[in-house]
This record gives structure tokens, C-alpha cells and sequence, in this order.
């Protein structure tokens, strides 16, 4: 479709490529309500299709994700359970939208790209925590494959037992905002109240990591996180 072709415009002017697309499982919402007369026809009630938080009943039903790329979000096993849209046009509306909570997607429980970093983690012993999913996907694609993202701005009980299960150091690096540094701090005091000790990195020259690989490339990047504090 145009919106397709459009949509892989954008994400291959971000650096990801093609492969990077079928891997993360990058998919389109496009306009209207076309997921709900998808599940419609396929007898899901109305019920049903609201508690996927995909579809809102609000004054009319509609679809949530429209016009978006959308990002699918898997809890710790793996399983997709909620997703991100991520505009790629013009738009005076949010730049991200999440899935709301529901019976399956609670954002306490789970951290962005955990079940594809693990594995990686257990070999490098050493744990990124980014504060966004398009941060952790601008990493992993560009080698850096030890990268998780939050769901939130401050770590739960949940989430920091599954760092602690990976047995490895933790690098904290949030976005360079006053957010961000916010964020860097309250999670820092988080992961050492639970004994672990984090180490920091602090980006300059961009506001977080995609932005930072973008402008100056993945060999400097890696040269910032030998930096680190």
C-alpha cells in the first residue's frame, strides 16, 4: 500500500533495514476501523475486542492505532502482549502511543527487548538499560544486542528481579534531558537499594541513544560506553 511504502521509507531513513523490519515485526495501523471489523467478522465480541486494549468504544468504536507503525511489545518469555504505535508523518498528535493495561499487557512486569537481549547478556555479563524502545531496537540493530528499555520511568519490584536473575553489570543510560537525568537518578537509587550497583553513561551531543548512533555513528558510541562511570 502507499502508507506501507511510506511507512518503510521512514524506517529505513532511521537506519533500520530491511532484515531489521522483519526481525522487530514492524507493522502498519492504517486508518479507520479496520482491526475492529477484522475481529468483527471473525465473531469476537464487542467485549472481547475492547479488552485488547486495540480497539475503544468510546462515544463510537474505533481503532486505537491509527496511521502508525506499530511495535510489537513481548513480555519476558517472548510473547507479544501489547504494542507501540510510533508515527511517521506529520501530525500534531502524540509521537508515541502505548497499549493500555489489560488482562495480559502489565508494563510493571515486563522490560522492552528482554527476550531477544538475555541470551546476549549472559555472554557480554553486562546489562544497557535505555529509557525507549526505539533506542533499545537502534542498539540491538546496530550490534549492540545487550540492551533492554523500560516501560516506564521508574523500575518496579518485577523488573528488578528479572536484572537480577541475569546476574550481570548494569549500565544505566537514560535520554540527556532533565527527564532523563531524573530518571537516571531515581533508578540508580532503585537498582542499588536492591544491591545492585550501576554503572552510568551520559550521553552529549544528543538527546538519547538512536539520536546519538544517527549523528555520530556506532564506533563513537562505542567508545562512550567504555567511558562509563
Amino acid at each position: 500500500s502507499k502508507d506501507g511504502e511510506e511507512a518503510i521509507k521512514y524506517l529505513l531513513s532511521r537506519n533500520f533495514s530491511m532484515n531489521d523490519i522483519k526481525e522487530f515485526e514492524f507493522g502498519l495501523a492504517t486508518s479507520g476501523n479496520s482491526l475492529y471489523q477484522f475481529l468483527n467478522k471473525r465473531k469476537y465480541t464487542d467485549k472481547d475486542i475492547e479488552n485488547t486494549s486495540l480497539i475503544s468504544t468510546e462515544k463510537y468504536i474505533h481503532d486505537v492505532f491509527v496511521n502508525l507503525i506499530m511495535i510489537p511489545i513481548h513480555d519476558l518469555d517472548g510473547n507479544v502482549v501489547g504494542f507501540t504505535g510510533r508515527l511517521f508523518k506529520e501530525s500534531d498528535n502524540p509521537k508515541y502511543i502505548n497499549s493500555k493495561e489489560s488482562n495480559v499487557f502489565k508494563k510493571g512486569k515486563i522490560l522492552f527487548n528482554y527476550h531477544r537481549a538475555k541470551n546476549y547478556v549472559r555472554i557480554n555479563h553486562e546489562l544497557i538499560i535505555v529509557e525507549g524502545n526505539m533506542d533499545a531496537l537502534k542498539l540491538y540493530s546496530a550490534g549492540v544486542k545487550n540492551v533492554i528499555a523500560l516501560m516506564g520511568t521508574a523500575l518496579t519490584n518485577d523488573q528488578v528481579e528479572a536484572i537480577k536473575k541475569m546476574h550481570s553489570k548494569v549500565i544505566l543510560m537514560m535520554d540527556s534531558d532533565n527527564a532523563g537525568k531524573n530518571g537516571m537518578y531515581q533508578n540508580g537509587n532503585i537498582l542499588r537499594k536492591s544491591g545492585i550497583d550501576p554503572e552510568i553513561v551520559l550521553l552529549s551531543g544528543a538527546k538519547d541513544p538512536d539520536e546519538y548512533i544517527n549523528k555520530f555513528g556506532i564506533e563513537k558510541f562505542q567508545n562512550i560506553l567504555k567511558s562509563r562511570m
